[in-house]
């Protein structure tokens, strides 16, 4: 691991040496690679502090990258003898299906219809602040403190999804979760812009939810 790190930091330093002389700023795809962990090795990533009860605890996370050849459905119907979970992230919901081989061995369904619901309320009453308020002037934030609630709500949200499929994976003995494939998000016309910015925050939370998953999972995952 100490190795992995070291390797990845001095090709950082290489590549902004490199990147500096030639007067640019970003990087390709090609150098990005390198930067990466190598598949196979766990390294650990930077601690985060979550509060819990009265206390406060230390999370470091560890992350490994499995390589995958071809799709995730015909490695699981191909590997047998692999436990394998499936997972849907919706709006309201997000549904999971533990598969051994052909055979389909559990189901889970975790519900977050009334937080999303929470959501989009707190974000009209935002809606009517500003019509109040006027036009928002530029480099002042309005709202803030209804801001920090949505954000808290949506980091304690993504926490409780993620630890129930990460208990859920644990009891059932999977070895790895597959996730559905998010493409980028495309707003819906004719909505008002508390519900379109609450199927925003919805949409980002499934990214948010599975960098979460990570933290506490002892599967890999392919999305």
């Amino acid at each position: 691991m100490e190795q992995e790190k070291e390797r990845i930091r001095q090709e950082r330093v290489a590549q902004n040496r490199r990147l500096q002389a030639e007067r640019r700023d970003n990087r390709t795809d090609e150098e990005k690679e390198p930067l990466l962990p190598k598949s196979g090795v766990w390294v650990a990533k930077a601690p985060a502090l979550i509060p819990r009860g009265g206390d406060w605890w230390i999370y470091v996370t560890f992350e490994k990258r499995v390589a995958i050849q071809g799709k995730a459905e015909e490695r699981r119907v191909s590997e047998l003898e692999r436990k394998v979970g499936t997972f849907d992230l919706n709006a309201d919901s997000s549904v999971g299906a533990a598969w051994e081989g052909k055979r389909c061995v559990g189901i889970k369904a975790i519900r977050h219809a009334r937080e999303n619901a929470k959501r989009e309320r707190v974000l009209q009453k935002v809606a009517r602040k500003q019509r109040v308020s006027g036009k928002p002037v530029k480099g002042e934030h309005s709202n803030r403190s209804i801001w920090n609630y949505v954000k808290n709500l949506d980091n304690s949200l993504a926490w409780q999804i993620a630890s129930a499929i990460v208990t859920w994976a644990i009891l059932l003995g999977l070895q790895a979760l597959v996730f559905e494939y998010l493409r980028p998000y495309r707003p819906q016309r004719g909505l008002c812009w508390s519900r379109r910015t609450n199927r925003k925050r919805s949409y980002w939370l499934r990214g948010k939810v599975e960098w979460c998953r990570k933290s506490g999972s002892p599967c890999p995952v392919a999305i």
